[in-house]
């Protein structure tokens, strides 16, 4: 058995799955994940912050209330919420370069991102937010002051040229850029000079890695070259030359600038320890950040999509008003709202039947989803919402196999029905769509009336659960204390059926499979041969039903005549039937066997 955490709400792994919290079920289509319409955050810090509070809701009544508080807060000041998103938009991964200049992996140019990131947090901490930690934040001026007298605002990548540190932060590199920037200077008077001396205005001086310096001249004046010229290189179509002072000057140079890049180095990791002394105080301004954004992302939602706010409560029911579905209300011109009920005592358990396609799925999901929502802070997709402190959402959806784990697909299904049956407490959610399809009619329905009976056995702390199925005999347990039917809508017009996606209270009589079917494009002649069949096999039930009744009157004992009862035995077994002490599933198997003996006769 599971002990979930106190603080959290538990998510399954299945659960996390059905729901597609953080992933859609088919890739092939686009991302109708729950995590892609909620992430309406600024930065990338926020969205993974986001992704990780999806799987793991706060239970803590008094963080949820205080976040629906500052939900409403940017709800009712627009133009601030604006202003923050657009500081928000303008901050880089803080979290990412603090990472990397902890293990002393940043670049220059990264810290500078880092220092403008540090400066816009700042700006953020600013405004005149309702968050009671803003007061106790540490500033950050420490930090991003340090890179800006160590560092040049628009440094290179690599150290090879210099040009990362700041002057005046070290006497010794100072002398070393004086030395490099002269040097430069003075091999500008040596290009001159030598032109000047030896009339060559062609003459150029230059400079490789391979070579270092050098005077380069065209193969047609190398023959006017002075004798002390030293030839280091000959080209097709040009020579390079040397000459003694040129080779003194360059070993002085180069070895004052290899000088000073290894001291920009070291002074730079001196900066990244400096800075890594700063982690936490940045962290604590990183997770006020990420709060700040997905807050934002929250209210921005409920502005758009016209959410409400949720009451939170520990008294029990579960009370959603013109629920819709957050993520599929986004892909339909029209979403049809329902509403939801549900107690720990009259309503413990929602009977949901109603034929494919008409939103059995959708009602449930959308349930479940509302539920998260609440306990992450945010407003609801619904015009009224009461919610109880839920510590579990558990869910058994959809048809799914593990043939690497030896699994098949009821294999799994049971499986995870019985986490659900062990595992669930009177707080928990329970959604259930078509338990039992998996195996034989009789053996699926069995076991569905049995997993309903366990879950509003009387005097047991088991959750509120949404049970969709397409077993109709189910429906005759709406008539136990805690358990109530409820159907979809569907409209009969022309030989066709109409989806009303509308719930509604009642148990439905028929499945409308084949109607599913020909919408599907099976082909037409499958389609009239299984409404054939179909007839057939009402036809003959009912010739059955008809034939026992005319056999009963015939059999009738005559006032003149005594006979021999043949049913005297079948009315012997019902006399002694004891329906106090009798389950609804045994009399469905014993009624069955009555009406197999009935035939026989």
């Amino acid at each position: 058995r599971f002990v979930p955490p106190a603080t959290t709400l538990y998510l399954p792994e299945s659960t996390i799955r059905n729901l597609e919290l953080l992933e859609p079920l088919f890739t092939d289509q686009s991302d109708t994940s729950l995590f892609s319409h909620l992430n309406k955050t600024q930065t990338s810090m926020g969205a993974r912050e986001l992704r990780s509070t999806l799987v793991q809701p706060p239970l803590d009544q008094k963080l949820i209330e205080e976040r629906q508080d500052q939900v409403a807060f940017f709800l009712e000041k627009e133009s601030l919420e604006q202003e923050t998103r657009q500081l928000l938009k303008q901050v880089p991964d803080l979290e990412r370069l603090l990472a990397k200049i902890t293990l002393h992996k940043a670049h220059p140019k990264e810290i500078i991102s880092f220092k403008v990131g540090l400066i816009q947090l700042e700006k953020l901490k600013s405004l005149p937010l309702p968050f009671f930690e803003l007061p106790t934040l540490p500033p950050l001026t420490d930090a991003f002051g340090l890179i800006e007298k160590t560092i040049y605002d628009d440094p290179p990548v690599q150290f090879d040229e210099g040009g990362v540190i700041r002057e005046g932060l070290d006497a010794q590199l100072d002398e070393y850029k004086v030395l490099t920037t002269r040097g430069k200077e003075y091999l500008l008077e040596i290009e001159e000079r030598e032109k000047n001396k030896t009339g060559l205005s062609k003459l150029r001086l230059r400079y490789n890695k391979v070579i270092g310096y050098y005077f380069e001249i065209s193969k047609t004046q190398s023959k006017d070259i002075p004798s002390y010229f030293i030839r280091k290189q000959s080209l097709v179509g040009s020579e390079r030359y040397t000459i003694d002072d040129l080779i003194s000057f360059e070993t002085k140079i180069l070895d004052a600038k290899s000088r000073l890049v290894e001291l920009e180095k070291k002074l730079y990791f001196e900066l990244l320890e400096k800075l890594s002394e700063h982690i936490d105080s940045i962290q604590r301004n990183l997770d006020y950040l990420k709060k700040v954004d997905i807050l934002c992302a929250f209210s921005y939602l409920a502005r758009v999509n016209r959410y409400t706010r949720p009451r939170m409560h520990q008294q029990g029911h579960l009370l959603i008003e013109d629920g819709r579905h957050p993520v599929v209300e986004t892909f339909v011109d029209r979403f049809t709202a329902n509403s939801v009920y549900l107690d720990s005592e009259e309503s413990r358990l929602i009977l949901l039947t109603g034929p494919n396609m008409a939103g059995k799925s959708t009602y449930l999901r959308q349930t479940a989803l509302i539920v998260l929502l609440a306990h992450l802070g945010s407003f609801v997709p619904a015009s009224r919402a009461e919610i109880p402190l839920t510590d579990q959402i558990f869910t058994r959806i959809g048809a799914s196999d593990n043939l690497a784990g030896g699994e098949s697909t009821f294999l799994v299904e049971m499986s995870e029905t019985s986490q659900i049956l062990r595992n669930t407490t009177e707080r928990s959610l329970i959604i259930m769509d078509e338990v039992g399809r998996g195996t034989s009619t009789h053996d699926g329905l069995s076991l569905a009336w049995a997993i309903v009976e366990h879950l509003c056995e009387k005097g047991t702390p088991r959750g509120k659960t949404l049970f969709a199925t397409h077993y109709h005999e189910l429906t005759v347990l709406g008539q136990e204390k805690g358990i109530q039917n409820l159907r979809m809508a569907v409209q009969e017009w022309k030989n066709q059926i109409v989806f009303l996606h509308k719930v509604e209270t009642g148990a439905a009589d028929k499945s409308y499979g084949i109607h599913v079917a020909e919408i599907a494009g099976i082909p037409s002649s499958v389609i009239n041969r299984a409404q054939e069949i179909l007839n057939s096999m009402e036809i003959s039930l009912l010739s059955q039903e008809k034939t026992l009744l005319k056999n009963e009157i015939n059999s009738a004992p005559s006032l003149f005549q005594v006979e021999n009862d043949p049913f005297a035995k079948i009315k012997s077994q019902l006399l002694s039937l004891d329906l106090q002490h009798t389950t609804p599933l045994q009399a469905l198997v014993f009624l069955e066997e009555i009406q197999e003996k009935l035939r026989k006769k």
